[in-house]
């Protein structure tokens, strides 16, 4: 999808733009923390830590990072494999060929598994965006999904704020689609005001701290995400990164879950919703924030072996607010997958 920019959500400029901040000069790519895996001619970094099954695979959001889990990955580790992938065209990963989507999303995530020699099946642990490629993973691949936790998962019916207008893409025209997409006359389209003549830009000038809630990760893990914000946007990496329309991502999803009532079958899976009235923004009605509160619970019934939670104290990344709630859910699943047997209440 080009230029188009979501609230939470981040396709074509990084989330610290949206709030008015940049990220620090760009500086000389840091050591990454794992390995660079070639998917057939571009290579994505995964980082596994820890032993033991069934693995664990940690999907981030649009906008974060593999180590955006830092507070969940080692506390994970100690019990069996955790691993956590930057998508292409994120930190050290390389931009993806076309076409883009949440269907090659989950088709490179079996890559990159199967590569890595990572044995499943999976627990996947999806946040926001994350959650949606977890979703399509286990439609494409069900004996390779052992079970999921949702961390305040993207819902295809949800309503999200888009280029000033707060719309449900799923359910807007190919037309209504077309004109949210165009830019606005004589406003900017992005990091050029003429995009088809510039390929990349200059890093934006330099701040030194995060905003909440990525000042709560370690401090070698916010030097990361400082470094990985800092990247020039480019075409390339825009083009080559985690979907290319929307709305379309939005349909197929909805396909795939209209197929069945409990599309998960009976596999493990825990819902975590974030605190209601916390990253509500002004914008949305009352209405369309309990709708899209409601479809949080919706997804619990993806599955018979389900518990939906909401958080006490989070925002949106839960896993950075209350860490522990994600770590004791993802483990309960986990435990539940090896003892083949269900949720406890």
């Amino acid at each position: 999808m080009r230029w188009v920019v979501l609230k939470q959500f981040v396709i074509c400029v990084s989330i610290l733009q949206l709030s008015g901040l940049a990220p620090a000069q760009q500086s000389p790519a840091p050591a990454a923390p794992g390995r660079l895996v070639n998917l057939g001619g571009f290579q994505v970094h995964i980082y596994c830590v820890g032993h033991g099954r069934p693995p664990v695979v940690l999907l981030h959001g649009m906008g974060d990072y593999s180590f955006d889990w830092a507070l969940v990955q080692p506390a994970v580790a100690r019990h069996t494999e955790a691993c956590a992938d930057d998508r292409p065209g994120q930190a050290w990963s390389d931009p993806g060929p076309p076409p883009r989507g949440v269907n090659t999303s989950a088709h490179e995530l079996h890559l990159l598994s199967r590569s890595s020699n990572i044995k499943g099946p999976y627990v996947l642990v999806g946040h926001s965006w994350g959650g949606l490629i977890a979703r399509m993973y286990a439609h494409e691949y069900p004996e390779e999904v052992a079970g999921m936790v949702l961390v305040d998962s993207t819902h295809e019916d949800e309503y999200l704020w888009i280029n000033g207008k707060i719309v449900r893409p799923r359910f807007m025209t190919d037309q209504e689609w077309a004109d949210l997409r165009t830019p606005m006359k004589g406003a900017p389209t992005g990091p050029s005001s003429d995009p088809a003549k510039q390929e990349s830009a200059p890093a934006p000038p330099s701040v030194t701290q995060l905003p909440s809630p990525y000042d709560k990760l370690p401090t070698d893990r916010q030097r990361l995400r400082l470094w990985a914000m800092s990247i020039p946007w480019s075409r390339k990496r825009d083009e080559g990164g985690d979907t290319q329309d929307l709305r379309q991502d939005f349909i197929a999803m909805y396909k795939v879950s209209a197929q069945s009532e409990h599309p998960l079958g009976s596999i493990p899976l825990i819902v975590l919703s974030k605190t209601p009235g916390v990253d509500d923004d002004d914008e949305y009605t009352p209405d369309q924030l309990a709708w899209n509160r409601d479809l949080q619970g919706r997804l619990a019934t993806l599955s018979t072996n389900s518990q939906h939670l909401v958080a006490v104290h989070s925002g949106h990344h839960i896993q950075l607010d209350e860490p522990d709630l994600v770590i004791t859910s993802i483990l309960r699943v986990v435990d539940a997958v090896r003892n083949r047997r269900p949720l406890k209440d």
